[in-house]
């Protein structure tokens, strides 16, 4: 009996001991489904956005046309990510505005911000592009964001700071932008707590990008020396697991000008960077030490997603790193959409109306394969696209000026202005908007204006010298012509590739230009400020002084900006608007792109000879230079050698007449 019972209490234990076995499992299994969410994170990223809120269409060098970017299409990729993963955050590294026709209310509206806040962006930091409109446009925009009521991303920005009260008084007069930083809440770093994690943020702004900010009226402190002194007040006062620096500085294939990761190397501690401005696209991540440096590529047309997984002793692993293409295979977000077409509707009552013109508008059709944008950079020969927007310079003005039209010689677009290309098919409002879309006018109207200059024939050569020499350490220099023919030799002396250069006339003949007489020269109000720039970046070799018609030289570049009849600034994106409405119709009375401009029609030659006739011939201030230091040189070995020759000679004599002794 005894025994009997001894074996009923070892079955309840062993049954309860089951139960309990059997309750637990489940328990056991969530702690272990939910282990790695509690310790790794997800960071969604994105940079250079440039007010791409809608998709684009775009052709690439094979002629595949696709669709890219949206921010409806954007939403519905993080939010399947985010379902995906329990524990995330979402970064943007700066540019989030300028780059489409949405600019145009970025001071009353602030559709950029205001959409990423609904994107459910969590922080994001200032890129150049954010400053085009000055420190007051920007003001604008941080208190109209403010005041709407939206959702909106912390922004956090640590070492772009407003100089010191009175050191710039003129520069600064009426400048608010302190005070909108301060109301938004603008700081150095901020901290996000998900799950377990403690994540703190910091922004950074770069010094190439600095440079590309001439509208600041901001000054930079080193940006790592600024972050060496962030991350040390971080990790005293918030002890973090994970520091993210939103960065828009870029890296380069050059290691010396490779910003972010020469930040990595100084500054060790910090776990990931967001990298900005370069518009680079990183399929891998780099590694530098212990730090990630990630970049999903500009215009919307990919959400970046890295995981993190702790590997010990503070170190952060990546478990997972993926590039997600933001294309017509995703749905769109409808209330993403909604909100889109509110601000649609505020861009053509506020701006578009006045130049008579609607946002879907189909202006041209277009069976011509431009270069893609991303090739413009390391296309150094005559292209299509931009012989295009340099005629479509000259077609406005004779429109304008009608019989009263004065001849333009020259009419150059830069690189730097180019934002967009032309793709196949239909071509709207928002395609021509978006190929000029920089800047703002002297009356605060957004897009650069047309202006017109006058230069000598000696300074045309000195124009053509920018592309041909220039461009080559500076890109976005390259300039696109009309109303000139040039042979260049890149074999020749730096400054002094260009040759032969002459004016192509109404009729198609060529002309050599007189080097005294002065020439009307039309481009956009930022590209003829920067001509004055050139003789400095040229050490004075390059001289071009933009005069008016009278030959008096031009200090405020505004006096020369171009107006309708109505007193309204032309602008350089109207222009290419309006070109693009004037070419033949096709049956359906659609304005076609010309097949012309398939290809370069001779306005840059090149001339790929080596001998020294070619290298010399027609020589320019700097090859002169070259040959007399040459000549100078080589008398002055002359008479060196003649000196040591004679000081030999001596020498041996006197030797030889004591053997003769």
């Amino acid at each position: 009996m005894k025994q009997k019972k001894i074996v009923r209490i070892i079955a309840i234990i062993i049954a309860v001991a089951l139960a309990v076995s059997l309750l637990m499992l489940p328990m056991a299994g969530m702690a272990f489904a939910a282990e790695p969410e509690e310790d790794g994170i997800t960071v969604l990223f994105t940079h250079d956005l440039h007010d791409r809120l809608l998709p684009a269409n775009r052709t690439d060098a094979a002629g595949k046309t696709s669709s890219s970017g949206g921010y409806a299409r954007l939403k519905t990729a993080m939010d399947e990510i985010r379902a995906q993963h329990k524990t995330t955050i979402t970064v943007d590294a700066g540019d989030f505005s300028m780059g489409s026709l949405f600019q145009c209310i970025y001071e009353s509206e602030a559709p950029e911000l205001r959409m990423l806040g609904i994107l459910g962006v969590d922080a994001t930091t200032f890129g150049n592009h954010e400053f085009d409109y000055g420190p007051n446009g920007l003001a604008a925009m941080l208190d109209a964001a403010r005041e709407s009521g939206d959702p909106l991303p912390r922004i956090v920005q640590a070492n772009y700071k407003t100089p010191v009260p009175g050191a710039s008084d003129e520069i600064n007069a009426g400048a608010d932008i302190q005070r909108a930083m301060n109301d938004y809440g603008v700081a150095d770093y901020t901290v996000f707590e998900r799950g377990s994690i403690t994540i703190a943020v910091f922004g950074i702004m770069g010094t190439d990008s600095d440079m590309c900010a001439p509208n600041s009226d901001m000054e930079l402190d080193d940006p790592i020396e600024t972050a060496k002194a962030v991350v040390e007040t971080i990790q005293a006062e918030e002890s973090p697991d994970l520091i993210i620096c939103l960065s828009h500085s870029g890296t380069s294939d050059d290691e010396k000008n490779s910003e972010d990761e020469n930040l990595a190397k100084a500054v060790p501690d910090i776990d990931l960077i967001v990298s900005g401005h370069t518009h680079t696209t990183l399929t891998e991540p780099l590694q530098v030490g212990d730090t990630y440096i990630v970049s999903s590529g500009a215009y919307c047309q990919n959400l970046g997603e890295i995981t993190l997984v702790p590997a010990g002793d503070g170190i952060w692993a990546v478990e997972n790193y993926a590039l997600h293409p933001i294309d017509d295979s995703l749905a769109e977000d409808q209330s993403v959409t909604a909100r889109i077409e509110d601000f649609k509707s505020m861009v053509q009552t506020e701006y578009l109306d006045d130049y008579g013109l609607t946002f879907d508008q189909v202006l041209a059709h277009n069976d011509v394969l431009f270069t893609p944008v991303e090739e413009l950079e390391t296309t150094t020969a005559e292209i299509g696209l931009g012989n295009l927007l340099a005629d479509s310079y000259i077609y406005t003005l004779q429109q304008l000026e009608g019989a009263d039209y004065e001849t333009v010689a020259l009419a150059a677009v830069p690189l730097g202005v180019v934002r967009a290309s032309l793709p196949l098919g239909d071509l709207t409002t928002a395609d021509a908007f978006d190929v000029l879309s920089l800047g703002v006018g002297a009356d605060g109207t957004v897009g650069y204006p047309l202006v017109s200059v006058y230069v000598n024939g000696r300074e045309l050569e000195d124009i053509a010298e920018i592309d041909a020499s220039v461009s080559s350490m500076m890109s976005y220099a390259r300039l696109y012509t009309a109303g000139i023919t040039y042979t260049y030799n890149p074999n020749r002396l730096p400054l002094d590739y260009v040759t032969d250069l002459k004016l192509i006339t109404e009729d198609g003949s060529t002309v050599w230009p007189n080097k005294e007489k002065l020439y009307r020269v039309v481009t956009d109000l930022y590209s003829a400020q920067m001509f004055s720039a050139v003789k400095a970046q040229a050490h004075g070799f390059l001289k071009i002084t933009p005069k008016d018609a009278a030959g008096n030289e031009i200090t405020d570049f505004t006096t020369a900006i171009i107006h309708d009849r109505n007193g309204n600034e032309v602008k350089a994106w109207q222009s290419a608007a309006l070109y693009l409405q004037s070419f033949e119709q096709d049956a359906n009375g659609v304005s076609v792109v010309p097949a012309y401009y398939s290809s370069g029609d001779g306005r840059k030659i090149l001339n790929d000879e080596k001998g020294i006739g070619a290298i010399l011939s027609n020589p320019g201030s700097i090859t002169l230079l070259a040959i007399v230091i040459i000549v100078i040189a080589l008398i002055l070995l002359a008479l060196i050698t003649q000196v040591l020759v004679r000081r030999w000679n001596q020498e041996h004599e006197h030797d030889t007449i004591e053997d003769h002794l």
